[in-house]
């Protein structure tokens, strides 16, 4: 399929252009390696250049041949400095005039000030969130590429039942799964909010799996350090504490978001409770209010409700100034990009949507107990990408 999904970066680039038309802009700069993948199909350019009219043009310092290999008919530009920059522009024959589309979010100012004496006298505009919505709803060949890491991501539970033993620690048993999925081929995350490094994703037992951390999510793990402050510690499994395994994976490129419970003997009562009444939330959301046409804050509300009158509304994605404010989040080529299902997201679902549903709570003295799948949008509702067992993993 990722041959299928170069293919599809030329069309890209014509629905790119058909917004820029709308929205009256004379040239995008994409500088962000996602966004540069999306419509290349090679992750190796520094900067692409698309005109409203006229061809695109890779700028690159490296990798010069592999571009060419992986993107074939896009021009490629190669140069050190900014003079050698303008230099191509003008062989290329590209004149620009009016507003320039550029993604304020990802570009660095060194990179912010070229472009400055690149276009003299050119207004940028900050077109951060319509690139992420221009590329929200995915194709059969992205679709298949989810699948695959879902497919993938199904082997979990196998995994830590036949390694895991007595006296591990979450960094020991966390090596044992992301060994795994690494030998399967995927990928780690990548994600675009500042510092969140989480490699494949969190296994965390207890209430280390609620350590409170900068990361815009209610689980991030207690990690090695202050240094590395995410993931999994040193700390040895105990018996009968939930285990929260967080994971993204990536196959060529595209993400899906996974998270399960596992337990070396049983759960209490507590967290037996808190679970099912978060696959409750889930299973409701997926099979009855997910579908074209539902705002994205809607569904929000709705788990919300739905928490609250199950006895978690203090506890649901987070308690006092850990808790945070979403159930969902998009997936894709970035494991946080729209759709966001958080109050406030006044947009519609859409077929082709693909999202991670996350709900879970924080139970002072046990952790985060939770489940989290990811879905896709279809015509007349959603459908499960990941497919793992959904009950506790028995260790």
């Amino acid at each position: 399929m990722a041959n299928e999904i170069i293919r599809e970066t030329r069309e890209r680039i014509e629905n790119l252009k058909a917004y820029m038309e709308r929205e009256n802009l004379s040239l995008t700069v994409l500088t962000s390696t996602k966004d540069i993948f999306y419509y290349t199909g090679s992750l190796q350019p520094l900067y692409v250049f698309v005109p409203l009219r006229g061809q695109a043009l890779i700028l690159a310092r490296k990798g010069i041949i592999r571009i060419k290999q992986e993107t074939s008919d896009i021009a490629v530009g190669h140069f050190r400095n900014t003079q050698a920059m303008l230099d191509i522009i003008r062989v290329h024959g590209m004149s620009i005039g009016g507003n320039v589309g550029l993604s304020f979010q990802t570009v660095s100012h060194q990179g912010f000030l070229r472009f400055q004496k690149v276009f003299p006298g050119i207004s940028f505009r900050d077109i951060s969130w319509d690139l992420q919505m221009l590329r929200v709803r995915k194709s059969e060949a992205e679709l298949a590429c989810m699948q695959t890491a879902a497919d993938k991501c199904a082997e979990l539970g196998s995994v830590l039942k036949e390694h895991f033993r007595p006296g591990m620690s979450e960094l020991e048993l966390s090596a044992v799964i992301e060994n795994r999925f690494r030998l399967l081929g995927l990928g780690i995350n990548h994600s675009r909010q500042e510092g969140a490094d989480f490699g494949y994703g969190i296994c965390s037992a207890g209430g280390n799996s609620s350590v409170p951390t900068r990361f815009d999510g209610i689980a991030s793990g207690k990690g090695l350090s202050a240094a590395l402050p995410f993931g999994a510690s040193r700390d040895i499994i105990e018996k009968n504490t939930p285990i929260l395994m967080d994971f993204g994976v990536t196959e060529d490129g595209y993400h899906v978001d996974q998270t399960r419970m596992a337990i070396w003997g049983e759960p209490c009562d507590k967290a037996r409770r808190a679970f099912d009444a978060m696959r409750n939330v889930e299973e409701t959301l997926v099979e009855k209010r997910l579908k074209p046409g539902v705002l994205w804050q809607d569904a929000w509300f709705a788990a919300e409700k739905l928490a609250e009158e199950a006895g978690y509304a203090d506890e649901f994605m987070g308690t006092g100034t850990e808790k945070v404010k979403f159930v969902g989040h998009g997936v894709g080529l970035e494991l946080d990009e729209p759709p966001f299902l958080a109050p406030k997201m006044e947009y519609p679902l859409e077929p082709g949507m693909t999202i991670a549903v996350e709900p879970k709570v924080l139970l002072p003295d046990i952790g985060i107990v939770g489940i989290e799948d990811t879905i896709v949008i279809t015509e007349t509702g959603a459908e499960y990408l990941t497919h793992a067992d959904r009950d506790w993993i028995r260790l």
